[in-house]
């Protein structure tokens, strides 16, 4: 594997080192690949790089006037850095092309398996070995975080937050079987790992996924719509069956519905903000803080740049043989907590449009041609 694309395996590490290191060395890979390049004369920069490069443009130009006069620039930078983040590793994964399929692999299996063992070995040293919870990278000591549950310590993992931590191992997964190398052991590490993470969101995305997967397999129509009916009511019966707090419908919709405030969080915007968002600089009514993703991100980005960072996702998975699927597993990832503003979970995304690009230009490279006398002749002797 080239050492520059092993270089983007330690983006994984980000939360472990905060924000600003990792945006640093982020921007020193880039850098460096930019001088690189410069160097060698091939500086060549395709629509995508150069749409991420404006659209980047258009955002920083619109909130200019939270980062300038804000109350908060500090948040309103971390913000903007969150909500440009997918777009930045995208450009720069691209960037760094050529890629070949076998180290797309090798990155593709590396990510999986650091996201499985930082959740499930965190899990074993400090329930079992008696290892400090302090020790761990990413600790966080918010009571809500550091708090054991139901007497088990849930894993801090890459980012200190188990519900991203479950929706990067599911992400990861996803990537496995796009490239159709998740084999029964991954499938098991996924399953294991999400119930480690004691998270309601990672394990209710990841059985749904899994369903997912299974009716995708089924040809016949009739066939499918009573999987995904048997799929539907076996997953409302588990809510029901309330086994613990977290994987429970009451718990869903005191989530989801009493805690959305949405009212509380949208109606204190007036139409600009509504539209194009305040980087957080405008605080929801009386403090109420809401758990659901959408209207967060409606709050500190707006309508128009909320709707455009998904249409940026579909972009991204809408060549991948799985695209629904991974549409609906980035949704569910992060209807709670959102895992797709977090680098850990944004890196599959940028190595799944990567690997659809290559897969794109082989099918392209492999079409016969027809020469002047009428044969045939395949198109992959001619690529150079």
């Amino acid at each position: 594997m080239k050492l520059v694309h092993a270089a983007f395996v330690p983006v994984m590490f980000a939360h472990w080192v905060g924000w600003a290191i990792s945006l640093g060395y982020i921007s020193c890979l880039a850098t460096v690949l930019l001088l690189t390049r410069l160097f060698w004369g091939r500086l060549v920069l395709n629509k995508t790089i150069v749409g991420i490069l404006l659209f980047s443009a258009l955002f920083l130009s619109i909130n200019m006037f939270h980062m300038a006069v804000g109350q908060n620039a500090e948040s309103a930078y971390s913000n903007l850095y969150q909500y440009l983040s997918l777009f930045i590793v995208v450009a720069i994964i691209l960037f760094s092309q050529p890629w070949e399929m076998s180290e797309i692999l090798k990155v593709a299996r590396v990510i999986f398996w650091v996201a499985f063992y930082s959740i499930a070995l965190e899990f074993l040293a400090v329930n079992f070995l008696g290892v400090s919870k302090e020790s761990m990278p990413a600790v966080r000591y918010s009571p809500s975080y550091f708090g054991d549950f139901m007497g088990w310590h849930r894993p801090f993992g890459l980012t200190g937050q188990s519900s991203a931590n479950g929706g990067i191992l599911l992400l990861s997964f996803l990537l496995l079987a796009e490239l159709r190398v998740a084999d029964i052991k991954v499938v098991l590490a996924l399953l294991v790992g999400a119930a480690l993470t004691i998270s309601g969101q990672a394990i209710l995305a990841t059985i749904f996924i899994l369903g997912l997967l299974q009716l995708d397999r089924v040809g016949n129509l009739l066939a499918k719509a009573v999987l995904a009916l048997i799929l539907l009511l076996s997953l409302f019966l588990l809510l029901d069956l309330d086994l613990f707090q977290k994987i429970s419908l009451d718990y869903l919709i005191y989530v989801l519905w009493e805690k959305a405030y949405l009212s509380e969080t949208i109606g204190v915007l007036n139409g600009w903000q509504l539209l194009f968002g305040t980087l957080g600089s405008v605080a929801p009514e009386g403090g109420y803080g809401t758990e659901v993703f959408m209207i967060e991100s409606v709050r500190l980005f707006g309508i128009v740049f909320t709707v455009a960072f998904w249409v940026f996702i579909w972009l991204l998975v809408r060549r991948a043989r799985i695209r629904f699927i991974w549409f609906v597993g980035c949704i569910l990832a992060s209807i709670h907590y959102p895992t797709v503003f977090y680098i850990e979970a944004q890196l599959p995304l940028a190595i799944l449009y990567l690997s659809t690009l290559n897969k794109s230009r082989k099918i392209n490279v492999a079409l016969p041609v027809t020469l002047n006398n009428g044969m045939q002749s395949d198109s992959s002797h001619q690529a150079t």
